[in-house]
């Protein structure tokens, strides 16, 4: 659907567009600055980011982990048919 007006937005993204500009308005300041531009070791910041995201999805790891959630497979389920049986079409005998 086509909004006519800029008014026409009723979900939360005035807001977060509101909160977010004078957020990262700094952050592009210094770019232009050789001064800032400071040499970080890989495996420090690797290690910074998983810190960050199990820190931040800790919540949801033990929820997925209370109700047995894999949010992976290992390919397609097999499943055991009945006792005896051959499996596959029976025959019209």
């Amino acid at each position: 659907m086509y909004r006519e007006r800029e008014s026409d937005i009723n979900i939360a993204e005035k807001p977060t567009d509101g909160a977010s500009s004078p957020a990262l308005s700094p952050v592009f300041l210094p770019l232009p600055f050789r001064s800032f531009n400071i040499p970080v070791f890989w495996p420090i910041l690797l290690m910074y980011f998983f810190a960050l995201f199990f820190l931040t999805m800790k919540r949801q790891i033990k929820h997925m982990i209370k109700y047995k959630y894999v949010p992976f497979s290992f390919g397609k389920t097999k499943y055991k048919g009945k006792e005896g049986s051959e499996g596959g079409m029976r025959s019209a005998d």
